[in-house]
C-alpha cells in the first residue's frame, strides 16, 4: 500500500496499458468486481493471499538450497533495503521517536521472531501443515480480542473456531502420519509460535496504522524484524557460500523479498487500516488453498487424505465464523 493509495472503492489506471475508462468513467473489470461487492481493498487483500500463499513453496527451494535462518534473514534485508529507499523517495514525514522506537521493537516479533520461526517450520515439515496452521490466525486474533474485550463473539462464531481447530488438528495429524516423526512435530509447532508471535504484533500494531503512514510504517517494522533475524542467523549468514548458491534460490529471494515481503505487505497494512486485524486475516482463508496448489506444482507435495478432509473443515470454521 502506497501513502497515495486511492479510498477503497476506487480504481486507479494504467496510461499504459493499453485500457481506457468505459462510458461510465469505468476501467475494464471495475463493474464485475461491484456487481460480486468487492471493493478496491478486498481485490488488493485477494491479491496478497495469493502471493503469500504462493510464498511458502519458494521459501522452502529456498530453504533447502540455503541455511533456513540465511535464507530469511537475507530475504528480509532486501526487503527492507527497498523499502528504505522508497522511503528516501517519497520524502514523507517520519514518525516521531518514541513511536519509531515501538515500530522497530514490535518489528522484530513480527517481522523478526514470526519470520525465524515461520522458516524453521516450512524446513522441518509439509508445505500444507505450516499453510494450515499459519491460517488460523483469525481465530487466535479473534480470541485475543475477546479476552481483551475488544472483539465480540457469536455462538456462530465459536462454533467455526471449533470446527477450524479440529481441522487444524487433523492437518497437523494427516502431515506427522506422513512426515518424519518429531521432526514434523518440531515444525508444527514452530508454525504455530511465529502464528502467535504475529498475534500480539498485528495487536499491538492496530493503533500505529492510523497515526503514521503505511509506508513508514513497514519499512520501521522491517528495519526491526531485520535486525533480529542478523542476529539470530549471523552463524548460518557467516558459513553461507555466497557464489555457489544456486539460481533457483536467487529467484525464491527475489519472489519473497520484493514480492512477499515489500508489495504483500502494504497491501495487507492498508487492510488493517480499513478493515482491522480480524477481517483482514479471514482473507487469508484462500491462502491454504494456493499454497497446496503451489507446494504440489513446485515441490511434488502432495496432502495426505487426512490433510484434506481438513482443510475442508478448516475452511469451513472460518467461514463459518466470518458469518
Amino acid at each position: 500500500m502506497a501513502t497515495s493509495a486511492a479510498p477503497a472503492g476506487e480504481t486507479c489506471g494504467d496510461p499504459t496499458s493499453g485500457t481506457t475508462p468505459g462510458p461510465t468513467g469505468e476501467w475494464p473489470g471495475a463493474r464485475s468486481a461491484k456487481k460480486l461487492g468487492l471493493t478496491g481493498t478486498d481485490l488488493g487483500l485477494l491479491l496478497m493471499a495469493t502471493i503469500w500463499g504462493a510464498n511458502f513453496a519458494f521459501v522452502k527451494v529456498g530453504a533447502h538450497a540455503m541455511a533456513p535462518l540465511a535464507f530469511n534473514a537475507t530475504r528480509v534485508v532486501i526487503g527492507t533495503v527497498v523499502l528504505l529507499a522508497m522511503v528516501a523517495l517519497m520524502r514523507g514525514h517520519w514518525p516521531d521517536r518514541r513511536a519509531a522506537a515501538k515500530l522497530v521493537a514490535l518489528g522484530a516479533i513480527g517481522n523478526g521472531i514470526y519470520q525465524a520461526c515461520f522458516i524453521e517450520a516450512i524446513a522441518r515439515t509439509r508445505v500444507a501443515s505450516v499453510a494450515m496452521v499459519v491460517s488460523s490466525t483469525p481465530l487466535w486474533l479473534a480470541l485475543l480480542g475477546r479476552w481483551r474485550g475488544t472483539e465480540r463473539i457469536s455462538g456462530r462464531g465459536w462454533t467455526g473456531m471449533a470446527i477450524s481447530m479440529f481441522g487444524i488438528a487433523m492437518v497437523v495429524f494427516g502431515g506427522a502420519a506422513a512426515g518424519a516423526g518429531l521432526h514434523t512435530w518440531t515444525g508444527d509447532l514452530l508454525a504455530l509460535t511465529a502464528v502467535m508471535s504475529w498475534v500480539v504484533y498485528i495487536t499491538k500494531l492496530r493503533p500505529l496504522t492510523h497515526t503514521t503512514d503505511s509506508l513508514h510504517l513497514h519499512a520501521l517494522t522491517m528495519l526491526g524484524g531485520a535486525l533480529m533475524l542478523v542476529v539470530l542467523g549471523a552463524p548460518q549468514l557467516a558459513a553461507t557460500a555466497w557464489a555457489e548458491i544456486p539460481a533457483r534460490a536467487w529467484w525464491a529471494l527475489a519472489y519473497g523479498s520484493l514480492a512477499a515481503m515489500v508489495f504483500a505487505y502494504l497491501l495487507y497494512y492498508r487492510g488493517v487500516r480499513l478493515l482491522g486485524p480480524t477481517r483482514t486475516s479471514m482473507y487469508g482463508n484462500l491462502q491454504p488453498i494456493v499454497a497446496l496448489g503451489a507446494a504440489a506444482l513446485v515441490l511434488g507435495e502432495i496432502p495426505t487424505a487426512w490433510q484434506g478432509v481438513g482443510c475442508g473443515f478448516t475452511v469451513a470454521g472460518l467461514l463459518l465464523a466470518r458469518s
